[in-house]
């Protein structure tokens, strides 16, 4: 008797509100490619994929630190795959070839993806030996502002305007300076990072830190001044951020200023009459969805400044340079925005032609394949068992962190994942309606 079998796919996630949707559509288009897909919260995903079936792994990114993890879930039979993230909007080329991408990282990597082939140039400076790993495949994020997905992100767009009438949207990038955890974590996360290894870096990251709170300071100041009963300002803090100082500013100016950080960040963008920000990636995706996007600079310093978030958005310096730009801010923005995309698109590749999430799936490595049933047997289901009590006492021990990783990514929904599953089915055209069902502790699989 023949016994079917597949392709096993790992999608962890980091933080839910900037990955889950485009890992959603990915897992679908691997699903329709004969892969069992398997998507969870990053940090559960790696506690259990030395006992999940061999396959693919999808990795965050080319930074040192994630080299030893590679290493151990290469061990374990694993192939590795990966794709940077934050990859789009860094600091300096310099500065992202020498914090962010390693020759040792790059080395256990099967497959590296790159956003563009501007991307792609930077890891090839790091070590040119790895070009025949690299993929400019763009990311799926991209992907679901695409027309395919317009009426979607259109339909809980008007329900979010429905709710809050007319409001510009701030997204936080101030997670350095605002950490939830605290300024100290910061410092302790770039010394673990390695990222401070030297007085040099300790200077530039300090600085870095310190411009980044003028900036939080002065949002502050200014967010009172643009928000009004007829047109509020909602914002929306970064994953990383402490809601405290943003929420004591919404309490003193009550039914104006509103704090949220729910859902998918794509619908509020297009809800938004313009997004305010100041480096931040979603500006980007802002910008693509043909929203009007400024950037709100009171300092400019192009060595501790993100280039293509900034360049692709209106300027203003002042606080009288945001009232005056708000007051004819869609005028402004169709007069630069031919010249704006052009400068975008040098960065990004699959803003037409094939999906993203086609690219990526048709350049996995080949691996071995399964039972259809294996992740249902027995010892599957023990494993489970294991994992969901060390995950309890996890929390017990170590309550703070695990908060705070709660608060980036918690246990996925399997209802919400398979409304988005069926939407975005039907408008990608594939075969068929791939199962999704839960594998325990906020894990599911998708095929």
């Amino acid at each position: 008797m023949t016994v079917n079998r597949v392709k096993f796919l790992y999608l962890p996630i980091e933080i839910w509100s900037r990955e889950f949707h485009a890992k959603t559509l990915l897992a679908l288009h691997g699903a329709s490619n004969g892969w069992s897909v398997v998507m969870g919260p990053k940090s559960e995903m790696h506690r259990r994929l030395s006992r999940l079936p061999r396959g693919v792994v999808l990795q965050f990114g080319f930074h040192k630190n994630y080299a030893i993890e590679m290493k151990k879930l290469r061990s374990c039979g694993h192939k590795i795959v990966a794709a940077d993230e934050e990859g789009l909007v860094t600091l300096s080329p310099e500065h992202y070839k020498r914090y962010r991408v390693s020759s040792k990282t790059l080395e256990q990597c099967d497959k590296c993806y790159c956003w563009g082939e501007i991307h792609a140039q930077m890891v090839r400076e790091v070590d040119s030996s790895v070009d025949q790993k690299l993929h400019v495949t763009g990311n799926p994020r991209m992907d679901l502002l695409r027309p395919a997905f317009r009426d979607l992100v259109e339909r809980e767009a008007a329900g979010l305007r429905d709710q809050y009438g007319r409001f510009l949207l701030l997204n936080g990038n101030f997670g350095s300076f605002n950490h939830a955890m605290g300024i100290d974590y910061t410092w302790k996360s770039l010394e673990a990072k390695g990222w401070a290894s030297t007085q040099e870096d300790k200077d530039f990251h300090h600085r870095r830190v310190e411009l980044q709170g003028r900036f939080f300071q002065a949002f502050h100041s200014v967010i009172p001044k643009i928000a009004t009963e007829d047109r509020k300002v909602v914002v929306r803090p970064h994953p990383s951020e402490s809601l405290v100082p943003w929420e004591k500013l919404s309490k003193a100016y009550p039914g104006k200023i509103i704090v949220v950080r729910e859902g998918n960040v794509v619908p509020w963008l297009q809800a938004a009459e313009a997004v305010l920000h100041n480096g931040c990636t979603t500006a980007v995706e802002a910008f693509f969805l043909g929203r009007p996007v400024i950037a709100f600079r009171p300092e400019r310093n192009l060595e501790l400044e993100t280039e293509l978030p900034n360049h692709i958005s209106m300027q203003a310096s002042t606080e009288d340079e945001l009232i005056a730009l708000l007051e004819k801010v869609a005028e402004e923005d169709s007069r630069s925005r031919e010249e704006r995309l052009e400068y975008a698109q040098k960065f990004i590749v699959a803003g037409d032609g094939p999906f993203s999430c086609e690219r990526i799936v048709e350049a996995l490595p080949e691996v071995e394949t399964h039972p259809v049933g294996k992740l249902n047997s027995l010892g599957f289901l023990v494993d489970r068992v294991y994992f969901n009590f060390r995950n309890f006492v996890g929390k017990l021990v170590h309550r703070q962190s695990s908060a705070y990783l709660g608060l980036k990514c918690g246990k996925l929904d399997l209802r919400q994942t398979r409304e988005i599953l069926q939407a975005y089915s039907s408008r990608s055209k594939l075969a068929s309606l791939p199962q999704a069902s839960s594998l325990g502790n906020g894990l599911i699989k998708i095929g």
